[in-house]
C-alpha cells in the first residue's frame, strides 16, 4: 500500500515538473524572439534596421551558445528552480528596460530623434541582448538537470521528445502575440506631418520596392501603432514574471524535496579531493576529448545553419 502511495505520488510530481519546465522554458521565448518584431517599429521610428544591430545579433547568438555551456556545468551543482527563476527574473528586467530604451537614451543624450540618439540606442539595445542573452543560458540546463531527476534513464528518450516541443510552442505563442500587439497596440500619429516625414525617410529600404499605395500603405500602419514595439517588451516581460511565480510555485528540485525517494545514480554524495579529481578526468577523456561528442556538437551546429538561414 505504502509502494503504491509512493509509485502514485513520484507519477504526479514527475508530470508536474515536465509540464512545469515544458510551460517555464517556452516563456523563456517570449523574452527572447521578441526584438524581431519590434525592429519594423524602430526602422520606422528611429531609422535603426536589423542590419545595424546585425554584428550586435551575430555576437549575442555566439554568447548564448557560451552561456549554455557555462550554465550546464553550473546546473549540475545548483537547485535546478531557482536557476531558472534567476535566469528568468534578470530576461524579465531587461526586456523592461529594452521598451523604455528610447526614454533612457533621450534623458542622457537629451534629444529623442537624431544620429547621437540613435547610436546611443543601438548601443544600450546591444548591451541590453547581452545581459538577455547570458541569462537566456539559465533555460535549457536546469530543465535537463530537473528531467533526468524526475524521470528514468528508459523513459528519458520519450518523454524528453514530448518536453522539446515547448520552444516551439513558446517561439509560436511568442510569435502571434507580439504580430498582434504591433497591430493592435501604439498610438495614433497619422495626423502628424512631423512624425510622418520621418517614418517616410526611416523607411525607404523597406518601401522603395512597393508601389506608391502600398508605401503610403505601410507608412499609415507604423504611424496609426506608433510606440506599438514597447509593447512587444513589456507584455512579454509581465508574463515572463507571471512565470517566475509559476516555477517557484510548481516545480521542485528533487524528488528528495518532496519526501519521496530518489532515482538510482542521481543521489549526491560528498566528494572527497581524489573523487572531484577523477570526476574531471571523467569529463576531460569522455566529453571534451570524445568524437561522438564533437560529431554530435558539429552536426547540431550545421543544423542550426539550415534552419536560422531559413
Amino acid at each position: 500500500m505504502i509502494m503504491e502511495k509512493t509509485k502514485h505520488s513520484f507519477s504526479y510530481w514527475q508530470w508536474r515538473t515536465i509540464i512545469g519546465t515544458m510551460i517555464g522554458y517556452a516563456v523563456f521565448y517570449f523574452v527572447r524572439k521578441n526584438l524581431s518584431f519590434a525592429i519594423p517599429g524602430l526602422t520606422a521610428e528611429y531609422g535603426i534596421s536589423k542590419a545595424a544591430l546585425g554584428a550586435i545579433l551575430a555576437i549575442v547568438s555566439i554568447v548564448y551558445g557560451v552561456s549554455k555551456l557555462l550554465n550546464g556545468f553550473l546546473a549540475d551543482r545548483v537547485n535546478g528552480r531557482w536557476h531558472m527563476v534567476a535566469g528568468l527574473s534578470v530576461c524579465t528586467i531587461v526586456n523592461v528596460l529594452f521598451g523604455f530604451g528610447a526614454m533612457i537614451c533621450a534623458y542622457f543624450v537629451g534629444s529623442d530623434y537624431g544620429e547621437t540618439f540613435t547610436h546611443a540606442l543601438i548601443l544600450l539595445f546591444g548591451i541590453l541582448l547581452v545581459v538577455n542573452n547570458i541569462f537566456q543560458g539559465c533555460g535549457f540546463p536546469p530543465c535537463n538537470r530537473l528531467m533526468t531527476h524526475w524521470v528514468p534513464p528508459h523513459e528519458l528518450s520519450t518523454k524528453m521528445s514530448l518536453w522539446n516541443t515547448s520552444h516551439s510552442i513558446g517561439a509560436f505563442v511568442a510569435a502571434v502575440l507580439c504580430g498582434f500587439i504591433m497591430g493592435q497596440f501604439g498610438t495614433d500619429q497619422s495626423g502628424n506631418n512631423e512624425l510622418r516625414e520621418r517614418v517616410v525617410a526611416n523607411t525607404q529600404s523597406v518601401t522603395s520596392s512597393m508601389d506608391q499605395e502600398a508605401a503610403r500603405a505601410y507608412v499609415d500602419g507604423m504611424l496609426q501603432h506608433y510606440g506599438a514595439w514597447q509593447w512587444t517588451f513589456w507584455v512579454p516581460a509581465a508574463i515572463a514574471a507571471i512565470g517566475v511565480v509559476f516555477i517557484i510555485i510548481v516545480l521542485r528540485d528533487t524528488p528528495k524535496s518532496v519526501g519521496l525517494p530518489e532515482l538510482p545514480g542521481t543521489v549526491k554524495s560528498g566528494k572527497s579531493r581524489e573523487e572531484s579529481k577523477a570526476h574531471r578526468q571523467f569529463i576531460w577523456n569522455h566529453v571534451i576529448k570524445s568524437k561522438l561528442v564533437w560529431i554530435l556538437a558539429l552536426a547540431d551546429f550545421f543544423v542550426y545553419v539550415v534552419r536560422m538561414a531559413v
